[in-house]
This record gives C-alpha cells, sequence and structure tokens, in this order.
C-alpha cells in the first residue's frame, strides 16, 4: 500500500553548513524519466532558479500540518510507502532530495490558465500514469492536488477527514505507518 499525501507552502530551508545540506539534481528525482518533460516545462514557466547544492529530503523540506504529526521513526522505516505529489516536480519520493522553492498547484503567475501547474500536470496524465505502477495508493490530497491528477484506477480516496485539516491527514498516516 502506498499513500499519496500533497507537499506544502510551508518548507524548512536547508542549512548552509552540516548533513543536512546535500547537493542534487532534476536529473536524480524519482520517475524523473516519466516527468521529465513536464518538470522542466513548469520550472521554465515559473522558476527563475532552483539551488540545487542546498538540498534537503523531500520529507525533511516540508514543514506543513500534514507532515508535521508523523514521527521521525515511521518517516525512517515506512517512509518508502508514502509519495509525495509537488505543484513542481510531479510525484517524489519522500527521500529525494529537493531544493527549496515556492510553487503551489493552482499558482499563476501567468495570466493563460492552461499555463498553471494545475492545468499541465491534469492535460499531461503523467501523473496516473506514474501512480498506475501501484496496486493501490491511498489518497490523501487536498482538492486542488487531486484535481491534478484527474480520474486514476489506481487511487484510494479517503474520506473520513476535512481535506483542509492536514494534521488530521498526517496524525491518521502516521498511525498507518505505525502499524505496518
Amino acid at each position: 500500500m502506498k499513500y499519496l499525501i500533497p507537499c506544502t507552502g510551508k518548507k524548512r530551508c536547508p542549512t548552509l553548513y552540516g548533513e543536512e545540506n546535500r547537493q542534487s539534481s532534476l536529473a536524480n528525482l524519482s520517475f524523473n524519466n516519466e516527468l521529465g518533460a513536464t518538470r522542466n516545462l513548469i520550472i521554465r514557466h515559473y522558476i527563475n532558479q532552483l539551488d540545487w547544492s542546498k538540498c534537503l529530503p523531500a520529507y525533511r523540506l516540508y514543514a506543513g500540518k500534514i507532515f508535521q504529526p508523523i514521527s521521525k521513526d515511521n518517516w525512517s522505516a515506512h517512509g518508502g510507502n508514502v509519495l509525495i505529489l509537488s505543484a513542481l516536480f510531479g510525484i517524489v519520493k519522500y527521500d529525494d532530495l529537493l531544493p527549496i522553492y515556492d510553487l503551489k498547484m493552482d499558482s499563476s503567475n501567468n495570466l493563460n490558465i492552461q499555463r498553471r501547474p494545475l492545468a499541465i500536470w491534469s492535460k499531461s496524465g503523467e501523473l496516473c500514469n506514474v501512480l498506475a505502477q501501484y496496486n493501490e495508493v491511498t489518497d490523501l490530497l487536498s482538492n486542488a492536488y487531486r484535481d491534478a491528477i484527474g480520474d486514476c484506477d489506481s487511487l484510494i480516496t479517503f474520506n473520513d477527514f476535512d481535506r483542509d485539516r492536514g494534521s488530521a491527514r498526517g496524525g491518521w498516516l502516521n498511525d498507518q505507518l505505525n502499524n505496518i
């Protein structure tokens, strides 16, 4: 079983010194064969510069409410069961090294609605293709992030909590990871 959660607007800034500060590249991200072209398109439209010399694992970079309740032990032991949907990078694994960036799925620096990350990802169909590699993926996404995927047979939507309450989804996920 895999769990799919959204990235968060709140991020930790990689430190300048210490082992947290790692170098990576776009080519090193999971699913780059499937998502690389769309990642590059979104980067060209929205991001001036990414500093790939200062990266954190995704589960450490994102600091929003859905991530806070998940224990360090669960990330270490069971993080491989969690996929993260990023407005910039699409689907990444919990340990993919990411630079800090600022982009939301519904962001629009461009007046053309067809160029928003949500429209770009949903039009491509690539996110669903990546998820199809797994038998079952529990959808813990917020609505905007869910809309980026479109119809996907491998997703199981979990509706027992308010979609706007990331801490409730994070607490539920932590409990699920405890039981693996």
